[in-house]
């Protein structure tokens, strides 16, 4: 007798965005399949897709990518912050700890356009950064 794996044979869920699972193991965005999207686009292109509902143009894909590296920048009292951290500290209360101090420091949320770009690029960030002072590198501080 061969066990169920998981969610194997069930119909998970549809939204605007996503679908999963309408006919057997397939991931759709946006109507795209995920295969499809993985051999021909770059990340910048599918979170386009996921958040505005389209594929991107080209200027409007170099417009996004020149926003989302414009907000990737963080507070120096932050990476301080960061470095200051165990690193056995578990992630979770790393994300914590991060989201609290940028709602104890930040402003600028009220003038942001797209303030959900901004707070996922920022924990993003800082993600990439707790990775990389884990492993033992450093960072030099931007002011």
């Amino acid at each position: 007798m061969k066990k169920s794996v998981a969610l194997s044979g069930v119909h998970a869920g549809n939204t605007a965005i996503c679908t999963v699972g309408e006919k057997g193991n397939d991931l759709f965005y946006r109507g795209y399949k995920i295969e499809d999207l993985t051999k021909s686009c770059c990340f910048e292109e599918v979170y386009f897709l996921l958040i505005k509902g389209k594929l991107p143009t080209e200027e409007e894909l170099n417009n996004f990518s020149d926003q989302l590296f414009e907000q990737r920048n963080l507070p120096s009292s932050l990476i301080k912050t960061l470095e200051q951290l165990p690193k056995s500290a578990h992630p979770m209360n790393v994300m914590q700890t991060i989201v609290s101090f940028m709602g104890c420091i930040e402003n600028k949320f009220e003038i942001i356009n797209n303030a959900e770009n901004y707070k996922i690029i920022q924990k993003d960030s800082c993600q990439f950064l707790r990775q990389h002072f884990y492993i033992g590198i450093s960072f030099p501080i931007k002011e």
